[in-house]
Formats: structure tokens, C-alpha cells, sequence
């Protein structure tokens, strides 16, 4: 019964608001007060009468709602005037309790409070203990204990302790867009939750699912769940990162913040694969998610005569090269796709393009019948690539969790998407083995005779 006392002590010493004791035999019970709750988060309040001061009981109080749940933890209305005569140490009225047991009586009385409070505030009229519970979808909200002395007036301030039970995740500015091979700085935050004492030795996880990347080892930092190892534990398994809490009431209302690097795969050069990041938050079964889809681009090809534009080319190749056109060196560059080949329709699409990257084009063979122009081409830089476009929607995924994604959506690289690259013919080239090469042949054939024919006659007549 000693350690009881104490824990009612605790109950009591928590839930006063001014630091007066009352005796067990007050002559008052009246009380004209107002019953302020600040950090309701716009949450709906209800409330229950507890315990009021009572001068016909010898103990100076009586139990008015809860009497069986009071005696299940050991309760009874000496032990409440004992605690009516502690005083306050300090403790803010309203504040979540280290106690267990404390906190699992007041889980247990909660369900009693069913009269509304409307806006943030009611009046009592009578001295002793309220429960004051609020509730919002979403949010996980500790019930509070508010104390009414005998002959109370004026406010009484208490503050409702809850937090909301979803979770954001968001990326560094300049990885909103992305390319095979860029590390992504990730950061995740999730308010550490307020879990009952009727539960024993719970635990809440975050798990973290990559798609078209992987996570950097070692890499994963943990900022106010507590210590590695003690409070909680770092799993990466593929593509799956999990971190599992053990709980602390004490940190109850803090931040967790998770940060991590992650390496984008060669998949986003397919048509279609953006890099995702979905985070969900396992509370007691209760579970919220948070995506972050990072959005890659593209451009499309169109390799035409440089004469006739609407005549698209076949047969083409490209190196594709990071940078400006000026910072190119035929011999040293090293290209990030290779050998990117245009299509039986002239055109190919390139992509897994960054929108904060600036990119060129070099041609490494021309269509038949065309001159290879190994002349660097700038691709234009999508229009918003500073200044994206987000869009979140919240839905509820295969697995019957409400995840909230954010999309950040770019233009493509080009004009409208399209860069055209032309190509010129060869040049013509004389013919050989035709009649011109003839009509000289049977000339200097003709010279020759004619000589020989004047050397033979000038001989002659020499004789």
C-alpha cells in the first residue's frame, strides 16, 4: 500500500495546478472557475468530473465517476486525501506523466469523458479533479488531469500533450530531379509518439523502402530516439531500411530526424522509372506513410535532313555527355550514355536526365550516305528546372496505409521536349572508268601512230 501511496502522490502532485493543499474536512466545495486547454490543434475535447472535495467524508473526498477502475488500480478515497494535501513540485498541469502506472489509470478513465467541451475552455463550478481528452484524426493525444482547488476562480491554464502520427520525408534542392549515379541526401521526421502503459515493452518502427536506388552504408543517422544499440536499432536489407525504437515515454512530443544518403540506379534510364522513397510508420498497428518521388527527364531525338527537315534519319549514334559544350575534349570526356541509337523512325528517346544538369550530344556515326558532324549539341535546359512543380496527393496504398506523395514534376530537356540534329550528304565524287577516260585514250593512241608514222616517212626519204 506504501508504494501505492506513492504513486497516487505522483497522480495528485502532477494533476494540481496552484500549490495550495486542502484539508480533508474542507467547509467549501464551491468553486467558479474556467478550464483552459492550449495545443488542442483544433483536436475535439470532452471531459470528465473525476473527484470532488467532499467535508461529510472523513477523508475529504469523494469518488463521482470511475470508482470501479479507481479500486482496480488500488485506489481509494483515503489514499486521494492524502494526495490532496501533497504539494506542488513544480509540474505543469497537464503534462505527460514518466509514470506507467499513472499513465495507464488515466488510459483506463478516458473512455468516462463524454461531455463536449466547446471551443478550448469549460467552467466548473465544483472543487477536484478533471479528465480533459482530446481527440483527432491522425494524432495521438495523452489524456490530462486538471486540478480544482476549493473556492477556485478565475483560469486555470493546462496544455493538451499530443502530436500527429504522420511522417515527412523531403530531399536535398538539388536532387528534386535525378540521374543514374547521383547520391541523394534524404531526410525523414517523425514526432515521437505517445504510446499507453497498457502496453508492455512497446516499440514503434520506421521502415523506409527505395525503388530505382539503394542506400549508402553507414550512412543512416538517428537524431532524438536516444542512443544506438540501448534505444534503437539500424536494419538495411536491400532496398529496405527499418529502424525500430524501443519506447521512452520521457522523449514523447520530441522529433526523430533520419538522415541518410542513397544512390540512384541505372534503372532510370528506362522509360518511366523515377526514383521512389516511401517511408511508413508502424505505432502499435497504427501506420502512416510519407513518399517522395524524385522525377527524372528526358529529350527525343529527331535526326533529319539538313535539306528537307521533314525527312528523318536512320541508323545514327550518339555519345551523351554532362556538361557545357565548352568543357569538351574529344580525347578525356568521358561520356554518361554511350552509343544511344537512333531508331527506324529517326528518333530515340533519351532518358533518365537530372533537370538541374546541363548535358550535350556528340554523334559518333551518321545515318548512310551522310557526313558524321562531330560538332558538341547543347540540349536545352527544361524551362522550370529552377522552380518545379509539386503535387501531393494522399491515398491508400495496396497495404491499406494513407500514404501522402509528392511528385516534383520538370519539362523536358528541349523544345517541347524534341532536338533536332541534322545531317548533310557526302559530297560528290567524279566518276571513273567512264567515257571521258576513253576519248583520251583513243587520242594519245592516235598521237602515237601518227608519230610513228611520221618517223617512218622521214626515214625514207632520207634514204
Amino acid at each position: 500500500m506504501k508504494r501505492m501511496k506513492k504513486l497516487f502522490a505522483l497522480l495528485m502532485t502532477l494533476a494540481m495546478v496552484m500549490g495550495l493543499g486542502i484539508t480533508a474536512m474542507a467547509e467549501e466545495n464551491d468553486a467558479n472557475a474556467r478550464i483552459v486547454i492550449s495545443n488542442e490543434g483544433a483536436a475535439a475535447l470532452s471531459y470528465v468530473q473525476l473527484v470532488e472535495a467532499d467535508r461529510d467524508n472523513p477523508d475529504g473526498w469523494s469518488i463521482v465517476a470511475g470508482e470501479s477502475i479507481f479500486e482496480q488500480h488500488q485506489i481509494d478515497v483515503g489514499d486521494l486525501g492524502d494526495i490532496a494535501k501533497s504539494e506542488k513540485n513544480g509540474d505543469a498541469s497537464g503534462t505527460l506523466t514518466t509514470s506507467n502506472e499513472l499513465a495507464s489509470l488515466l488510459e483506463d478513465l478516458k473512455s468516462l469523458a463524454t461531455t463536449t467541451i466547446t471551443g478550448n475552455s469549460f467552467t466548473v463550478t465544483s472543487a477536484g479533479l478533471y479528465l480533459v481528452v482530446p481527440v483527432k484524426d491522425g494524432y495521438t493525444y495523452s489524456p490530462t488531469l486538471v486540478y480544482v482547488p476549493v473556492n477556485a476562480s478565475g483560469d486555470i491554464n493546462v496544455k493538451a500533450k499530443g502530436e500527429p502520427d504522420t511522417i515527412t520525408k523531403i530531399v536535398a534542392d538539388e536532387d528534386k530531379s535525378v540521374q543514374a549515379g547521383d547520391v541523394i541526401n534524404y531526410t525523414v521526421t517523425r514526432a515521437y509518439p505517445y504510446i499507453s502503459a497498457n502496453y508492455s515493452n512497446p516499440t514503434f518502427t520506421i521502415v523506409d523502402t527505395l525503388t530505382n536506388a539503394t542506400f549508402n552504408a553507414n550512412s543512416v543517422v538517428v537524431e532524438g530516439a536516444g542512443t544506438l544499440d540501448s534505444d534503437y536499432s539500424v536494419d538495411i536489407s536491400g532496398n529496405i531500411l527499418t529502424i525500430t525504437i524501443n519506447y521512452d515515454s520521457t522523449k514523447a512530443g520530441n522529433d526523430i530526424k533520419i538522415t541518410y544518403l542513397a544512390t540512384v540506379s541505372d534503372n532510370v534510364n528506362k522509360a518511366d522509372n523515377p526514383v521512389k522513397n516511401k517511408v511508413v510508420s508502424n505505432t502499435n498497428g497504427t501506420k502512416t506513410g510519407y513518399e517522395v518521388v524524385s522525377d527524372p527527364v528526358k529529350t527525343t531525338i529527331y535526326k533529319v535532313d539538313a535539306e528537307n527537315l521533314q525527312t528523318k534519319l536512320a541508323g545514327a549514334k550518339f555519345n551523351l555527355y554532362k556538361g557545357l559544350v565548352s568543357e569538351y575534349q574529344e580525347e578525356t570526356t568521358v561520356p554518361v550514355q554511350e552509343n544511344i541509337v537512333v531508331g527506324e523512325n529517326g528518333e530515340v528517346t533519351i532518358y533518365g536526365l537530372d533537370a538541374q544538369e546541363n548535358y550535350y550530344l556528340v554523334e559518333t556515326e551518321a545515318p548512310a550516305g551522310y557526313s558524321v558532324d562531330k560538332t558538341p549539341i547543347q540540349l536545352s535546359r527544361p524551362s522550370n528546372w529552377e522552380n518545379p512543380t509539386p503535387s501531393t496527393v494522399t491515398e491508400t496504398d495496396e497495404d491499406g496505409v494513407e500514404v501522402t506523395t509528392t511528385t516534383y514534376s520538370f519539362n523536358d530537356f528541349g523544345n517541347n521536349g524534341i532536338t533536332q540534329v541534322t545531317n548533310t550528304t557526302l559530297s560528290s565524287l567524279p566518276e571513273t572508268g567512264g567515257m571521258g577516260t576513253t576519248l583520251f585514250t583513243i587520242a594519245g593512241c592516235v598521237i602515237m601512230i601518227s608519230a610513228a608514222g611520221l618517223f617512218f616517212a622521214t626515214r625514207k626519204k632520207a634514204n
